[in-house]
């Protein structure tokens, strides 16, 4: 059996669970498939609306993004992630993966007003990175600062 049959075969069990898409994008990036690995992260990050997003997959596909090159589609992602953050309610997603996202989204911002930042998009990454730091739910924000300390730590050394 290939991993496409396997896919198929859990998807008829489980036809709702995101984690089939972000396991085969995992998978799918581990073979160095990369825009077909993006492509399945956005598929199980439902951030459409249509259901509770999956954060950690909307996690993978905006540091895919940024690790295959693609700066401002990985940025947009950034901001997508947060504002499903911001807009989580409820038990899903779970408060672990909130947790998670937060912290992401911390190193995901230390990464880009650092490392990754671009003298051509500054004004735009301002604003954005400002916009993802006002979606940081009040609980989360001392991870996302943690997260994004970490990052700017690692770039002084």
């Amino acid at each position: 059996k290939t991993a496409n049959d396997e896919f198929a075969a859990a998807q008829k069990l489980c036809p709702n669970d995101p984690r089939l898409e972000y396991a085969m994008g995992l998978a799918l990036w581990n073979h160095g498939r990369r825009d077909e690995a993006v492509r399945w992260f956005d598929i199980s990050a439902r951030l459409d609306g249509g259901m509770p997003p999956f954060l950690p997959a909307a996690q993978a596909a905006a540091w895919s993004r940024l690790v295959i090159g693609e700066r401002d589609a990985g940025l947009r992602q950034v901001v997508l992630t947060a504002r499903a953050l911001g807009q989580s309610r409820g038990d899903y997603p779970t408060q672990i993966q909130r947790e998670h996202s937060a912290l992401f989204l911390g190193r995901a911002t230390g990464y880009l007003s650092g490392p990754g930042f671009s003298i051509e998009t500054a004004e735009l990454d301002k604003r954005s990175l400002d916009e993802i730091a006002s979606l940081i739910p009040t609980d989360l924000k001392p991870l996302f600062d943690k997260g994004h300390g970490q990052i700017v730590e690692r770039h002084q050394e």
